[in-house]
């Protein structure tokens, strides 16, 4: 089997708020976090982008933004999602 040895546990999966097709994301503490808006895996993607709140993405409208994120010494976190409806 594979073990993973973390620290302090894992990332907290980021939570996704669209608004005026800018998408706001958040994670815990330190936490960096990583997304797509094409609906890809962002753990696996080329695409993916680091999250930066003082330059928020935009979202096209129907669009899919799936995010996790990720620190030194934890594991990472689940994907979280939303859709610009």
């Amino acid at each position: 089997g594979i073990y993973v040895h973390a620290q302090s546990g894992a990332c907290t999966t980021p939570t996704i708020q669209i608004a005026s097709n800018k998408a706001t994301m958040t994670a815990g503490s330190g936490e960096t976090i990583k997304y797509t808006t094409d609906g890809t895996n962002p753990k696996t993607s080329e695409t993916a982008e680091v999250y930066n709140d003082s330059n928020k993405p935009t979202i096209a409208s129907g669009a899919t933004v799936r995010a996790y994120a990720y620190k030194t010494g934890t594991v990472n976190s689940g994907i979280g999602e939303a859709v610009n409806a």
